[in-house]
C-alpha cells in the first residue's frame, strides 16, 4: 500500500487524545533550553503483537512505507523483538523532531486504521540530562505523557522524574495516576 493509503485511513480513524503527540514538537524548547535535556532523535513504538498472519503482514507492510517515507524524511526504521515479546518499531531522525513524531503518528493511524488500537502501548522518546538517559513515555490510550530516568540494575531516579515533570506542566497532557506512570523496561535504546 501507498504511503498516501496509509495517512488516509489512519487519519479517519483517528480517535481523542491522539492529537497530543504533535504537542511534543512544540515542546522542544522547553525540554531543551529550559530543562536542559538533549533530545536523542530516536523513539520506538511498543505493539502486543497478535498471533495473526494478517497481523504480522501489516507490520512487515507498514516497516515498508515508513522506510519509503524516510527516504524522503531521512528517518530510519528497524523493527525488533523485546525479550518481553512485545514488537517494536525503532525510529531515528538526527534533524527533526516533527519528522520523528510523524513516523510515530504513522504507526499509529496505520494500526487504529486497521482495527488495532488495542495493541499500541506507548511511543517511547529519547533524551539525556547530564549524560543520564531519560525516557519520555507516551501513552496511546490516554494520551499523555510522563517521564521515566532509568539507572543501571532496574531502578529509576524518581527526583529526576519528578524534576521534568515540574518543568512540563502546562506544556505536554502529563499523566496525573502514578500507577500509570510505567517504566518500559527492555525498551530498545532510545535515549
Amino acid at each position: 500500500m501507498a504511503l498516501s493509503g496509509f495517512i488516509r485511513r489512519g487519519r479517519a480513524a483517528r480517535r481523542d487524545g491522539s492529537g497530543t503527540l504533535a504537542l511534543l514538537v512544540a515542546a522542544e524548547p522547553t525540554l531543551v533550553q529550559q530543562l536542559g535535556l538533549t533530545p536523542s532523535r530516536r523513539a520506538g513504538v511498543c505493539i502486543t503483537p497478535v498471533a495473526a498472519a494478517a497481523f504480522t503482514a501489516l507490520l512487515g507492510e507498514l516497516e515498508q512505507v515508513l522506510a519509503t517515507a524516510g527516504r524522503t524524511t531521512g528517518t530510519s526504521v528497524s523493527r525488533t523483538c523485546d525479550d518481553f515479546g512485545f514488537q517494536w518499531f525503532v525510529l531515528e531522525d538526527d534533524d527533526s523532531l516533527t519528522d520523528l513524531v510523524d513516523a510515530v503518528r504513522l504507526v499509529e493511524d496505520a494500526l487504529v486504521a486497521r482495527g488495532h488500537r488495542d495493541q499500541l502501548l506507548c511511543a517511547v522518546f529519547g533524551a539525556a540530562a547530564d549524560g543520564a538517559p531519560l525516557h519520555l513515555v507516551h501513552t496511546f490510550r490516554t494520551g499523555r505523557f510522563h517521564p521515566v530516568a532509568p539507572l543501571p540494575g532496574g531502578d529509576r531516579d524518581r527526583g529526576a522524574e519528578e524534576r521534568l515533570r515540574a518543568g512540563l506542566r502546562g506544556v505536554l497532557p502529563l499523566e496525573g495516576d502514578d500507577d500509570r506512570c510505567f517504566p518500559v523496561w527492555g525498551a530498545p535504546p532510545v535515549a
